[in-house]
């Protein structure tokens, strides 16, 4: 079996010898190697035949999966953009050996006491999803770093030059501390630069009313469940962060850095809104 795995890392040109019909002992055989437990992998004989043909075919086989994969996302003009970035996140071990272990249940077929248990197709359909689930979040999260960091880079120049009230900057450096979305001890942060002189519940008025004016801006972007999920996740402090950023005196790299955080905060709120009906 190292032998197969092996012949797998190299560059194998077709001949007569190499060519050959992919066999569930020899897909069983390179999963089992690969740490892959499955009732059906043990009911399969070993490999005997040529190793090299076993690690061309599967090799073979990979790159059918990767191909189909990445075929269909550029037939999709909203996916297009995002396919070679989405591959590069695919292209894993995991992603693979789902696929392989599909294959095995194709080519085993029906009638092993492992399908009383659950039905061949069933079993497909559930790895089919699982392979499905990693091309969703690899096209989640590169289409996120485009997206959102073009958002933030505009969102922060609009707002540098927006003047602001002495009252709402205070409130707003003030309820980003206490939520925890701003460190107070980057970038030179003061509480109050201004020396405003402001009760409390006048603060949380500011606040209340600047949190719903933010939310009303957003109403129509999507179904409540997810306006409600993005808001419960905090992307309404996540703009008030970037307008209290574009006030503070960053460098390119600490820019940076608020921007790549800000990318993997909207990517992790976007895939908590697939779970929300479809509007």
């Amino acid at each position: 079996m190292k032998r197969i795995l092996l012949c797998l890392g190299l560059f194998l040109v077709l001949s007569k010898r190499c060519e050959g019909k992919l066999t569930k002992e020899c897909l069983a055989d390179y999963l089992k190697f690969s740490n892959i437990h499955d009732d059906i992998l043990d009911s399969i004989d070993p490999y005997t035949g040529d190793p090299v043909t076993c690690s061309n075919d599967i090799r073979l086989k990979i790159a059918d999966f990767y191909g189909e994969t990445r075929s269909k996302m550029e037939s999709n003009f909203k996916q297009k953009p995002y396919a070679d970035c989405a591959m590069g996140e695919i292209e894993t071990e995991r992603y693979k050996n789902i696929l392989l272990n599909a294959e095995v249940i194709e080519l085993k077929g029906v009638g092993l006491k492992f399908w009383k248990i659950s039905s061949k197709n069933s079993k497909i359909e559930e790895l089919k999803k699982q392979a499905q689930n990693i091309v969703e979040n690899a096209l989640i999260k590169c289409k996120g770093q485009t997206d959102y960091g073009a958002f933030f880079d505009t969102f922060y120049e609009q707002k540098r030059f927006e003047p602001m009230s002495d009252d709402y900057d205070y409130c707003m450096r003030k309820h980003l501390v206490e939520k925890s979305v701003i460190n107070p001890n980057l970038y030179n942060f003061k509480m109050n630069p201004k020396n405003v002189n402001i009760g409390y519940e006048r603060c949380e008025s500011i606040m209340k009313l600047a949190l719903e004016q933010m939310r009303g801006n957003i109403e129509n972007s999507g179904s409540s469940c997810v306006i409600d999920t993005f808001v419960d996740n905090g992307y309404l402090e996540q703009m008030m962060k970037i307008q209290l950023l574009s006030k503070l005196t960053l460098t390119q790299s600490e820019k940076n850095n608020e921007k790549n955080n800000f990318v993997n905060q909207m990517i992790e709120m976007t895939h908590k809104i697939i779970s929300c009906p479809k509007s």
